[in-house]
């Protein structure tokens, strides 16, 4: 099983939460957010419960999960410990969002389809490909230092590095150059004779394409 992090995804100027296991969306935090938003434009705050008490949310519960194969229940979850809070499944978080403003629809579905959760989870696939290229054509190169100092590297390429959670933070165009400078190592891994060299140049290929 991969190791669980939140994906930091910003609406609306409030960072929302979404896990890289599960896909399901921290809605509690999200909420929190709105209602401070809500009360400083002189609105009442909204409440979970008012929304899962609703007769439309029971009917959109029930046919999300026919339409999703899984139980009702597993549309929401509660977690205690680091990552704790409420979840829920993305669709219904778009119905939750829509809940507390109905001027965000446009906004929300935008949001959800821009495949940045997609492209943070394809990355740590690559990463483990690229290294295992650099590992099978520079037996002698690589020892324990090699990985870290890469990373860091690639981290400083897409300025990324020194910031807190670093990929989970990180911007699609940031993410779409990491899987680029992933890809590129490990088609160049073996051709170009030092390892830093390979590293540099799919590095300079990556950023050029940019242009």
């Amino acid at each position: 099983m991969k190791t669980e992090k939140l994906m930091v995804r910003p609406l609306m100027g409030i960072e929302v939460l979404q896990s890289t296991n599960t896909e399901m969306i921290k809605v509690s935090d999200f909420l929190k957010e709105v209602n401070t938003l809500r009360v400083k434009k002189g609105l009442s705050e909204k409440n979970l419960s008012s929304y899962f008490d609703n007769l439309h949310t029971r009917e959109y519960l029930d046919a999300l999960a026919l339409y999703e194969d899984i139980p009702v229940d597993e549309l929401r979850i509660v977690k205690r410990g680091k990552y704790g809070g409420t979840y829920v499944h993305p669709l219904l978080f778009i119905d939750i969002a829509l809940w507390v403003d109905p001027k965000l629809k446009v906004e929300v579905y935008s949001w959800l389809s821009d495949n940045l959760l997609n492209l943070r989870n394809s990355g740590g696939d690559s990463f483990k490909t690229y290294n295992t290229a650099l590992n099978k054509s520079y037996p002698e190169e690589v020892n324990k230092n090699t990985y870290m100092n890469v990373a860091t590297y690639i981290q400083k390429a897409c300025g990324v590095c020194g910031t807190k959670d670093k990929w989970e933070r990180a911007t699609k165009e940031q993410l779409e150059l990491r899987d680029e400078i992933h890809t590129n190592i490990s088609v160049l891994a073996g051709v170009i004779p030092k390892l830093v060299d390979c590293v540099r140049l799919a590095v300079k290929k990556a950023k050029d394409d940019e242009l």
